[in-house]
């Protein structure tokens, strides 16, 4: 099972944080809204569905790093590319979170 719940709130697994968060990076970095049937993806460290801010950017960040690409998913990544042609960059260059460092509470899209 990938989560659990604790109180309200769904919980991801240690072991898998790290995945998760590189999961929605990529999500943030590649859907934007300038492709048809898409909507602008963003992070923040204060999410609100309605402002259109997704996952708790701190979280994820800290997420990535405590839990760094390991052979599973770097075999994911490269069965993934096979089917849909694109990778996905966190996943190969765990470096590239540092985008999010800038101190700005959205990541810059």
């Amino acid at each position: 099972m990938l989560r659990s719940l604790v109180g309200s709130e769904m919980c991801i697994r240690d072991r898998i944080r790290g995945d998760a968060a590189r999961a929605v990076m990529y999500m943030a970095l590649r859907y934007n809204g300038t492709e048809p049937n898409t909507v602008d993806v963003r992070l923040s460290s204060c999410p609100c569905l309605r402002a259109g801010l997704f996952g708790n950017l701190s979280t994820l960040v800290a997420w990535h790093y405590k839990d760094p690409p390991d052979a599973t998913e770097m075999s994911r990544n490269l069965r993934a590319c096979f089917w849909q042609h694109n990778r996905n960059p966190f996943v190969d260059y765990p470096d590239l979170a540092g985008i999010w460092s800038s101190g700005s509470p959205e990541a810059p899209m």
